[in-house]
């Protein structure tokens, strides 16, 4: 049995973001399935967030279109210039990203592909060590029916 789309989506992320060589390098995590410590340098973890579905046809099973929101923190820590690493690995995400819809397309994740939805700033510690984060919202659209989440339609 595959793993549910969702899971499919964040895996087609991190691989994506570990294929362009950010400013991350290796550190990138899917929360919860691979964590790593954070705070040595740059680093990228995904997570997912809320989605929402919503059947499209009447019969069964339904087919339902989703919409999944993926979270995405670039953090770095550092002595100077947290403000502009962090924003550096945020627009590497986004290049990433918005180049690589193919990707969700061949896996058949995609009834609208990965598309930007918003970001959030934030700073932690002192400045003796800064850990700065900038969380960007992705939102994932696909099709499945409501008895098989791991497969798209």
């Amino acid at each position: 049995m595959a793993d549910h789309l969702q899971d499919q989506i964040m895996g087609a992320i991190k691989q994506t973001l570990m294929d362009a060589a950010t400013n991350a390098g290796e550190s990138v995590t899917i929360d919860g399935v691979d964590l790593q410590p954070i705070g040595k340098g740059d680093w990228i973890e995904i997570e997912a967030g809320g989605d929402e579905s919503e059947s499209t046809t009447i019969g069964f099973p339904p087919n339902q279109l989703r919409l999944f929101d993926i979270v995405i923190r670039c953090g770095v820590a550092r002595k100077a210039a947290w403000r502009n690493a962090a924003g550096e690995l945020a627009k590497q995400v986004e290049q990433a990203l918005n180049a690589s819809v193919s990707i969700f397309k061949a896996g058949g994740l995609a009834s609208g592909g990965v598309h930007y939805a918003s970001s959030t700033p934030d700073k932690d510690g002192t400045a003796d060590k800064v850990v700065y984060t900038i969380t960007q919202v992705w939102q994932a659209r696909y099709r499945c029916a409501a008895n098989a989440p791991d497969t798209p339609l």
